[in-house]
């Protein structure tokens, strides 16, 4: 297509869109509104199959590199501000179900050309298009030949009439028809499926999925069973958590019990540290963990993502920090590793003294206990033993919270 034929294209979407903005809604009969929005899904199904022939001819063009990119998916980044994850799904579609050439330049059909087609008519959508994907990715390569092509014609006509959740089950009645073994045996099945991740929404939520094994499944079972089980209540403070709070806590006691235990490799040449960059006037402006007129500043970590300054505050009492401050410029104010941790021969002698968690009828061991800061050390407190008392992860998190506060008379924490 010619640059003014690209450009007349461009310009008809775009005023039929504005066209479709302009209408009175609530002057539409209950038919034709119904009528009219089945048409607009149909046509944004279509204009997937527009997405993918522009992904491909971006990549046989290379224009990543023409502006500084890897490759699509970093491009989509910059052209348009698509999220890494976004990206990479769209050109995995593309890839899918896009044009494609043979080493001579001759265009070749799409890898499920069934899929496509059903696309480019309006007849399934995106979603229905992974779901059917997947299912004849997972088909055995010794199968795949003879029947893919059936499977994938079979799975479009489904997909004309159930949701994409659904053809998804009908997908895997499907493999197990086809091959009722199995395939490959479950453990390698497993291993070549597992995965964990850790990612931050745009909300700022964080998210954690993936895929355990079964002896990766067994050992973190049996851990969480054994740290997550409610804390006995005391003085009326019973544990609230449900059982899924529970076990997330336990996921952050563990953590800090190994970052605390000096035994993680090392990152980069240096120990595994907690890197934290923050603007001059929140360091300033912070007082105590308390301090929830200041709550909503972010603080940046190590791999670019942000957590509240809160969060970083009450980090800032268990980890090892490399903290970086800014000025509003961006300049660098100063930087460097900050030790708020009871050092060994403190944490010996606060288990001696303290016998466990401080808070009254708790009995977690020193072992399970975190140092917590009387006088908090953003506020001037000391990592000193008169400063200093042993609080269970549970206690620690909760115990200010509920209104509770703790102090050392005569030597002793109450």
């Amino acid at each position: 297509m010619e640059q003014t034929g690209v450009e007349a294209a461009a310009v008809g979407l775009r005023e039929a869109v504005d066209r479709l903005l302009e209408l009175d809604l609530g002057l539409i009969s209950g038919a034709d509104l119904a009528g009219l929005f089945a048409e607009l899904e149909a046509q944004r199904r279509r204009l997937e199959s527009v997405d993918h022939a522009l992904l491909v001819a971006l990549g046989e063009r290379g224009l990543a590199g023409d502006f500084g990119r890897t490759g699509v998916g970093d491009l989509l980044g910059e052209l348009v501000r698509l999220a890494p994850g976004e990206a990479r799904v769209r050109v995995r579609a593309a890839r899918d179900l896009g044009p494609r050439r043979d080493l001579g330049g001759v265009v070749l059909g799409p890898v499920f050309v069934r899929v496509a087609a059903a696309q480019r008519d309006g007849t399934i959508s995106a979603a229905h298009a992974r779901v059917i994907a997947e299912c004849l990715a997972a088909i055995p390569a010794s199968l795949s030949v003879e029947v893919a092509g059936p499977a994938e014609q079979f799975l479009v006509e489904q997909a004309q009439h159930f949701d994409p959740r659904q053809v998804a089950v009908i997908g895997r009645r499907l493999l197990v028809t086809l091959d009722p073994d199995g395939g490959e045996p479950r453990d390698e099945a497993q291993h070549r499926a597992r995965g964990y991740g850790i990612v931050q929404r745009g909300s700022g939520e964080w998210v954690a999925s993936g895929r355990f094994s079964d002896d990766t499944a067994a050992v973190w079972t049996a851990i969480l069973d054994a740290v997550s089980a409610p804390q006995p209540a005391a003085d009326g403070l019973a544990d609230q958590r449900t059982p899924a709070q529970r076990r997330h806590d336990a996921m952050l006691e563990l953590g800090l019990r190994l970052l605390r235990s000096g035994e993680l490799p090392d990152a980069g040449g240096v120990p595994t540290t907690v890197l934290l960059s923050l603007h001059g006037e929140d360091l300033a402006d912070a007082t105590d963990l308390g301090d929830v007129g200041g709550g909503d500043a972010m603080v940046r970590i190590g791999t670019g993502a942000t957590i509240s300054r809160l969060a970083a505050l009450r980090l800032a009492e268990q980890c090892e920090l490399f903290t970086t401050v800014f000025d509003r410029a961006g300049a660098v104010l100063c930087a460097g590793r900050t030790r708020r941790l009871a050092s060994p021969v403190q944490r010996r002698v606060l288990a001696a003294r303290d016998g466990g968690c401080c808070f009254p009828g708790c009995t977690r061991p020193p072992s399970w206990c975190q140092a917590h800061h009387v006088l908090a050390w953003l506020a001037g407190g000391a990592t000193d033993i008169d400063n200093l008392v042993l609080v269970c992860g549970f206690h620690h998190r909760e115990f200010e919270r509920l209104g509770w506060v703790v102090r050392i008379h005569n030597g002793v924490p109450e």
